[in-house]
């Protein structure tokens, strides 16, 4: 994932999106940012897999990692 975002970068394109619902969601994200730097757009895709509990949670853990945006986390 991270060498498709450096080739990415090559061609100008300065963000991605990661899809959640992997068991290491947390390390990706911040294996992506610290590969890619503070400059480099991180958005979230949750495709509605969480409550809204969940939700907050994940959006608490992820703010260090200054996330573009979620999108879809929940339904509700």
């Amino acid at each position: 994932m991270i060498e498709e975002c450096q080739e990415y970068r090559v061609l100008g394109i300065n963000g991605f999106k990661i899809r959640l619902g992997h068991e290491y969601d947390y390390q990706r994200v911040k294996a992506m940012r610290e590969a890619m730097g503070d400059n480099f757009f991180i958005m979230l895709d949750a495709n509605q897999r969480y409550n809204v509990s969940q939700t907050l949670q994940i959006i608490r853990k992820m703010s260090e990692f200054n996330i573009t945006w979620i999108e879809e986390p929940c339904m509700s």
